[in-house]
């Protein structure tokens, strides 16, 4: 959904993520793929709160640009350690994923494991502690959010939450909070 609110929302994350890599905290070639973030996890946060989906068409092809420049990153720097790491990360946070939504239907949806397996290639390109703050962060906020709405009887016990937003802010939190290649 493109709104004026969603483009200045958009705008303002590019404007972070410019700023965290002129801070040093991420390398200048890593700017392009967190600007494509920036203003996709804007339109999935968008969608996923008003429709309880995560497109596929926004996810997969995340996932493929992603994956296309972690392989881009690793040729250019004659070195697969980038690349192994998140293809690795991709895997675990989709595995992790999809034991949660297996274990208990209907917690989580296919999308949000999908979305897993494209955070889990860009967190791990960005280093482990990524991995572990963007990937286990969500099920706090996830599980602050649900607390707030329960406490304000904005939702009930049966009420489903969407959990593509607190996937996209762990993962946003690591990126601002852990510079690149921490805990590599």
């Amino acid at each position: 959904m493109v709104t004026r609110s969603n483009l200045l929302l958009a705008a303002l994350c590019c404007c972070a993520v410019t700023l965290s890599v002129v801070a040093g905290r991420h390398p200048w070639a890593s700017l392009p793929l967190l600007l494509y973030w920036a203003a996709v996890s804007v339109v999935l946060a968008d969608v996923d709160m008003k429709y309880l989906r995560l497109p596929n068409v926004l996810v997969l092809s995340s996932a493929v640009v992603t994956g296309v420049y972690a392989l881009g990153e690793s040729l250019q720097q004659h070195s697969l350690q980038g690349l192994t790491r998140s293809v690795c990360a991709a895997g675990f946070l989709g595995g992790t994923y999809a034991v949660f939504a297996h274990v208990r239907s209907g917690s989580l949806g296919a999308g949000d494991v999908k979305l897993a397996v494209a955070l889990g290639l860009l967190l791990g390109w960005l280093g482990w502690t990524h991995v572990i703050v963007g990937g286990m962060g969500a099920f706090v906020l996830g599980g602050i959010a649900g607390l707030v709405l329960l406490l304000t009887r904005t939702a009930r016990g049966s009420t489903r939450i969407p959990f593509g937003p607190p996937m996209l802010a762990a993962a946003w939190w690591s990126v601002y909070v852990v510079p690149s290649g921490a805990g590599v």
